[in-house]
């Protein structure tokens, strides 16, 4: 429905002629794994019969609503891709259904950090019980690492969708302003990747160095909007 909506109002970017007009059955395939992922994310599937239990599910509202927000923009960015190049062949599938499975194996650490960013470290259970998220430094830091490697993965893709496009730019007959355009989403994907690398290695050396590794680690997604503002001010 939300992508019927925006195909609808033509909402994307107006310098890249759209050469797909319609849903496809890739796409619509796409949201039903991307639809999986939310509910894998949801606080609880089960409505809560106490006030208690109500309480204690709320507490992952914020945490639910940020991991919500992160799937809805990887979402998008496949939406614009499709939307721009129309692209339905093997390859495209192969690298789509490629984006799909790393949706769905990302979305676990995805909402444990959100959840302890929100949270804290305590889980509370109906009953009253408490346990930890964390017991001991080093798994933060093996948390990071694992999100990290999904943030790498998730925009490489991305990056290999967007060269595969522009290697098919004469059968596209992308026009001049496409093809940079296109390279722009090139290097913005380029630009996400190294700040997934960077959170990556800050992990890794806060695995086997005191200090304030696994901060900086996490610090690193803050680079996001300051860089991809750099580099479209110096692409326009």
């Amino acid at each position: 429905m939300i992508r019927k909506a925006l195909i609808t109002s033509k909402m994307g970017p107006k310098s890249i002629r759209w050469r797909q007009h319609s849903s496809t059955r890739i796409e619509s395939f796409t949201d039903s794994v991307f639809a999986f992922a939310v509910t894998l994310i949801v606080v609880s599937l089960q409505v809560p019969e106490t006030f208690k239990e109500l309480m204690l599910s709320m507490r992952g509202f914020i945490g639910f609503a940020i991991c919500f927000l992160i799937m809805m923009l990887v979402w998008f960015d496949q939406y614009i891709f499709f939307r721009k190049y129309g692209l339905q062949d093997v390859k495209t599938i192969f690298l789509n259904s490629f984006l799909l499975f790393v949706v769905l194996i990302y979305v676990y650490p995805l909402k444990f950090i959100f959840s302890f960013l929100t949270q804290g470290n305590e889980n509370i259970h109906m009953d009253g019980h408490v346990t930890f998220k964390f017991s001991e430094n080093y798994e933060v830091n093996q948390l990071m690492i694992l999100y990290g490697i999904g943030f790498f993965v998730i925009y490489g893709i991305f990056l290999l969708l967007h060269y595969h496009a522009l290697c098919k730019k004469e059968e596209l007959q992308l026009n001049k302003l496409e093809v940079f355009n296109t390279w722009t989403a090139m290097f913005g994907n380029l630009t996400m990747m190294s700040i997934g690398f960077l959170s990556v290695l800050f992990a890794w050396m806060g695995m086997f160095l005191e200090g304030i590794w696994s901060i900086l680690s996490g610090l690193s997604y803050s680079l996001i909007g300051i860089f991809l503002h750099l580099i479209y001010k110096w692409r326009e």
